[in-house]
């Protein structure tokens, strides 16, 4: 299949999440449309994780943007002969979106976990994040985007909604 367009699309088929916001709030990424000359300049960790919800549950995706006083987690394990060959979480509490990919011995890995907060408006406003064992706070919003960028990137063009056999998806909210 030969791709014209490097643009990275939005779709309009979640009202929760509509196409002509700007860069910084979530969006649906037009998967069909995903190629490796995408431009990702404008892709976001907010638009890997609302695209990966709701291509996997729709209705799940509502119970993750309610940004209330709710705790939300999801996790994605994928395995190969019953060991763990990659796992992301994704953990909302309140307002504070933490995502990233877990280690083989279940805590987070510091090779690529990034935090946003959510403002008001629904705006993703990066926190903090871990890249190779260092630190970045909110003062690096660029690099805290960059590897936000890189996560999404990795549940985009790895397509992390479909759910096969050796992989499963579980999702939780709870009042805090």
């Amino acid at each position: 299949m030969e791709f014209d367009d490097p643009q990275l699309k939005y779709l309009s088929t979640c009202p929760l999440l509509p196409p002509e916001r700007p860069v910084g709030f979530p969006h649906l990424i037009d998967t069909e449309k995903l190629h490796e000359d995408t431009d990702t300049d404008d892709l976001r960790l907010a638009d890997g994780i609302a695209t990966m919800i709701y291509k996997w549950k729709p209705a799940e995706l509502e119970k993750f943007l309610r940004v209330g006083n709710t705790k939300y987690d999801l996790l994605r394990d994928e395995r190969e002969n019953r060991t763990t060959i990659f796992n992301i979480k994704i953990r909302r509490v309140g307002n504070l979106v933490t995502c990233g990919f877990l280690s083989p011995h279940g805590g987070w890995d510091p090779d690529g976990v990034a935090r946003y907060t959510i403002d008001v408006t629904g705006k993703w406003v990066p926190h903090s994040a871990w890249d190779w064992g260092d630190v970045l706070e909110d003062s690096e919003e660029e690099r805290i985007d960059n590897i936000g960028q890189s996560i999404a990137s990795t549940i985009l063009f790895g397509q992390r909604w479909i759910i096969t056999p050796e992989c499963e998806m579980k999702a939780s909210c709870a009042a805090l």
